[in-house]
Parts: C-alpha cells; sequence; structure tokens
C-alpha cells in the first residue's frame, strides 16, 4: 500500500479535508494547490500516488499525468485522477495518460481508499 501521498487540489477545503483524513489513515501527505506547485513537489520527494484534481489551476491533471509518465524519475507513483467529470470519454484519457485509477466528485473516502491500494482501476 502507498504510504507517502501528494493531494493536488486547487480547493483549499478539499485539500484540507483530504490531507486530514489521510494522515489519520497513517499516509504521509504532501500537498499542492496548483499544477506548478504539484510537479516541483513530485520531483523534490516523489511519493508513492498522486492524488491530482484533473481540473487544477494552470497545469492541469491530465497534463501532471502525461509529464509523471514520460519522467523516468516518477513513472512508478501510482495515479489518482480526481474529476467532477465521470464520462466515458474522461475516462477513456485518463487510461491513455496512464492514470491508475480515476474517481469522479464527490467521492467517499473508502473510494480513495480503495484506489490508493490498487482497488479501483480506470475501466
Amino acid at each position: 500500500m502507498a504510504r507517502h501521498v501528494l493531494v493536488a487540489e486547487d480547493e483549499e477545503p478539499m485539500r484540507a479535508a483530504l490531507a486530514r483524513l489521510l494522515a489519520a489513515a497513517g499516509y504521509e501527505v504532501d500537498t499542492a494547490g496548483d499544477g506548478e506547485a504539484a510537479l516541483a513537489a513530485l520531483r523534490r520527494a516523489p511519493p508513492d500516488c498522486a492524488v491530482l484534481d484533473a481540473m487544477l489551476i494552470g497545469r492541469d491533471g491530465w497534463d501532471l499525468c502525461r509529464a509523471i509518465r514520460t519522467d523516468p524519475a516518477l513513472a512508478g507513483i501510482r495515479i489518482v485522477l480526481t474529476s467532477p467529470r465521470g464520462r466515458p470519454v474522461d475516462r477513456e484519457k485518463a487510461h491513455a495518460l496512464g492514470a491508475d485509477a480515476m474517481l469522479t466528485k464527490p467521492f467517499g473516502f473508502a473510494d480513495l481508499m480503495a484506489a490508493l491500494s490498487g482497488a479501483e482501476a480506470v475501466p
């Protein structure tokens, strides 16, 4: 199971809530409020897993997913994309970019835990 997680979410209340819940579940959590900060955090201390908001400001989660998968130093990170859009085309895009899981907002914490552990995959 992933123990170090980066949460990249531009909505501060959601970012703070996820960080608190994950820390309470025993995870080491780093956070970022935009795509550039997320990429810097990923490169500074690569986590086991990245929870990426697909609609981040600036460099979005889709672009971050692409950057992770093309960087040999980051390619092994498990990627969980989150988005308010859960259309089949969005899931196909997530899969094509190399995301390991995609959660549609709002999602439950149990769903996030399953995605982090590998129990939920992009169809």
